[in-house]
């Protein structure tokens, strides 16, 4: 990816995190990813993503993966979008 755009940002969300995870290897988990690019906070392990399909998200779910995407909408995806120039 980096061959194609030098300057992509990868963001890497940690899924399907048991609550019962070491909180040293969680730690240890998360520098390593770090090395390639920033590290949101995890989405915990929920029977409920095994529903989530393409067309459909169940509604309990939302409150665990807004905070995510909002942060790497907020801090990646608009700040690449502004500093776009637009033809116009």
């Amino acid at each position: 990816m980096k061959k194609v755009n030098p300057d992509v940002k990868f963001v890497y969300v940690p899924t399907r995190i048991k609550t019962s995870v070491k909180y040293e290897t969680k730690q240890d988990v998360d520098k390593e990813f770090g090395t390639f690019g920033a590290v949101t906070e995890p989405i915990t392990e929920k029977i409920d993503f095994q529903r989530v399909t393409t067309q459909h998200t169940p509604l309990n779910l939302y409150p665990i993966i807004t905070p995510v995407f909002e942060d790497i909408i907020n801090n990646y995806i608009n700040p690449m979008l502004k500093g776009k120039k637009t033809n116009g």
